[in-house]
């Protein structure tokens, strides 16, 4: 897709007013629209599509949400003060193309434009139509605890982040992060009793539903997503496990990659996943130059810091879907998905599919492909510091602890 900007709207423009946003949102024209307010103004209520970045997080989010610095970018507010500030900074960082929502949200609501509320509202509305229309199964608090106690023969599945796990669980779960379930499940499942049934759970139910229906997907029918996750589990009066330490992943086998590998290929089929070769990949990453591309590795952090293909930002699977509109700020551009193979990549890249994203990529053979190719990988984890950090270092003046605390006394 060629990436351009509303034909109606100049570089100049210092301002767009609520009936232009809006058309520009029902087109297909390229665009970031930023939210420059703090997180609880943003959750209670915000256009939808819109991304947060506060205005004081500019300098150190941009970079990896808007690469392109030609990209069409309106940030807006409740008002249009911040929103002008926030406009200046960006100019000052040298993004070319910006303009500030004439009267804020507050002018968009009297326009009667619609808003929506909460945080990662992408995946939730998704979450909530899997649901819908393919009936996953879920099982309540209770239920669960009860079957707990007498014995049942289960498995429960924590799709969250490790972190999150860590910190409390369902009792007896263990972690497996959600883009690593058509993965590890043949794996998982091989070592269990066939009656077994296995549970999937996160914090609330999105996560649990995405996961569930993978397994569903999958062809498992004795699976059923804990509703409302461990919040329900606390509110239903149970405990949580704190510590967790049930957090090492299966090892993979020959016939667990096979399965999770034919998955994917069934998913790029059904759900419009485009391939790309390494050659592909090259060209790519050569469009970059002149488009916003975003380059996720959705694989573990242990495996992204041991090598990964130079450029790819680290979005584990299951936390890329979560929190879509934090990966893809800007609307209509490519999205490309790699791991070390391609059925991670291609089960991230077709929910992305199924969001509404237009134009999405799986890296086929992923980083094994890409050393195949002879090129080279990177290690460690990418560090960036915020835009115009060294010069305000060298502006700033320093003061010690000690000579802090001297000039106190």
């Amino acid at each position: 897709m060629t990436q351009h900007n509303a034909s109606t709207t100049t570089a100049d423009a210092r301002t767009i007013s609520a009936t232009h946003l809006n058309a520009l949102m029902s087109s297909d024209y390229v665009y970031a629209l930023i939210d420059v307010r703090e997180a609880g103004e943003y959750n209670s209520s915000h256009i939808p599509g819109s991304s947060l970045i506060s205005r004081r997080d500019l300098e150190i989010q941009m970079a990896r949400s808007v690469h392109h610095k030609g990209i069409r970018i309106i940030v807006c507010d409740d008002d249009g003060r911040r929103a002008d500030l926030a406009a200046g900074t960006l100019r000052r960082m040298g993004y070319t193309n910006v303009s500030a929502l004439d009267g804020g949200m507050n002018q968009w609501v009297v326009e009667k434009f619609p808003t929506e509320w909460g945080v990662n509202v992408p995946s939730k509305d998704y979450g909530e139509k899997m649901q819908v229309q393919h009936h996953v199964p879920e099982i309540t608090a209770t239920d669960l605890n009860q079957r707990i106690e007498n014995g049942d023969k289960l498995v429960i599945l924590d799709t969250r982040t490790p972190e999150e796990y860590q910190r409390a669980c369902i009792p007896g779960g263990r972690s497996i992060p959600g883009g690593e379930l058509s993965l590890r499940i043949t794996d998982i499942t091989s070592q269990l009793d066939d009656d077994t049934t296995v549970i999937v759970n996160c914090a609330g139910r999105t996560r649990s539903i995405i996961g569930t229906r993978v397994l569903q997907r999958m062809g498992l029918t004795n699976v059923f997503g804990l509703e409302n996750g461990t919040a329900g589990w606390v509110l239903a009066g149970l405990e949580l496990e704190a510590n967790g330490d049930r957090l090492e992943l299966p090892e993979l086998s020959l016939e667990g990659i096979a399965a999770a590998e034919q998955y994917a290929d069934t998913l790029a089929t059904e759900d419009g996943v485009k391939f790309l070769d390494i050659p592909g990949l090259y060209a790519m990453i050569g469009r970059q130059s002149a488009e916003n591309i975003y380059l996720i590795d959705v694989r573990t952090e242990a495996e992204y810091t041991a090598g990964h293909i130079p450029g790819f930002r680290w979005f584990p699977g299951g936390q890329a879907v979560q929190r879509s509109d934090e990966v893809g700020v800007v609307h209509n551009c490519p999205i490309v998905f790699t791991c070390d193979s391609k059925a991670r990549a291609v089960q991230t890249a077709s929910m992305y599919r199924q969001m509404g994203h237009k134009e999405v990529y799986a890296v086929d053979g992923g980083t094994s492909a890409w050393e195949s190719a002879g090129a080279e990988l990177e290690s460690g984890m990418p560090a960036t510091a915020p835009d115009g950090f060294a010069e305000a270092v060298l502006q700033a003046k320093h003061i010690s602890a000690h000579e802090l605390e001297s000039d106190s006394q």
